[in-house]
């Protein structure tokens, strides 16, 4: 059951991330423009003074969605680096790919960011893993 709830939220976290790349340049900028004028720029600006640029909004969103599918992957795959990253970049790269089809911009850079999303999100695995081994009283190895 487990391993069907892990699968599912993989392949939704990884849908809603290729929907999001087959959105037109107008719509997905339209929508990251909401994003950070509601929701960044007045956390940003109230703890730095200024606001943070829409590119860097579009940057932190990929590595936000990223994280959660390298977490995501990580757990499903049982902490097994080479299929997580080896999946987490197949991913990125069909990411980049739809964008690219869908007449918005592509980027190796992107794909790169892309694999520090799942790397975090492995690593976010890997210490839920052995915090949960710790708390059972088993050896996290």
């Amino acid at each position: 059951m487990k391993r069907k709830i892990l699968i599912g939220c993989a392949a939704a976290a990884i849908l809603f991330a290729w929907i999001h790349s087959a959105m037109p340049s107008g719509i997905s900028g339209a929508e990251s423009g909401w994003f950070a004028e509601h929701i960044i720029n007045p956390v940003w600006t109230l703890l730095f003074g200024q606001g943070m640029s829409i590119e860097i909004v579009r940057k932190l969103a990929h590595v936000f969605e990223y994280t959660v599918i390298g977490a995501l992957l990580g757990a499903l795959l049982q902490r097994k680096p080479l299929p997580t990253f080896g999946i987490g970049m197949a991913v990125a790269v069909a990411d980049e790919t739809i964008q690219l089809l869908s007449g918005r911009g592509s980027t190796i850079a992107d794909v790169w960011i892309d694999l520090c999303g799942v790397a975090i999100g492995y690593g976010i695995a890997w210490g839920i893993y052995g915090l949960t081994r710790k708390r059972n009283g088993t050896n996290a190895s």
